[in-house]
């Protein structure tokens, strides 16, 4: 879970299979038992059951690269960086 998400009820549209998203819960929480590691963001999900909404995240990527950016080595230089609405992920 993204760090300083803050999990609402808003105007966002209905979560389209309401069903799966209850027995995903259901199966979290049993799951919780033998990974207390998720219980918090379970927690945070479970508090939606009964109307769950959908949360529209975006992915953003950036890349740059070099290619035969060392003259000695003639090897290239790479970077990227993934964001998350406003948190960078990797």
């Amino acid at each position: 879970m993204v760090t300083g998400l803050q999990l609402h009820n808003d105007k966002s549209p209905m979560f389209t299979d309401v069903h799966m998203y209850r027995r995903l819960i259901g199966r979290l929480l049993y799951l919780v038992f033998t990974r207390p590691d998720i219980t918090y963001v379970v927690q945070q999900l479970s508090q939606f059951v009964q109307a769950p909404r959908e949360e529209t995240m975006e992915l953003v990527a950036y890349s740059d690269a070099d290619w035969v950016a060392c003259h000695i080595s003639r090897r290239s230089l790479i970077g990227f960086c993934i964001y998350q609405g406003q948190s960078l992920i990797s």
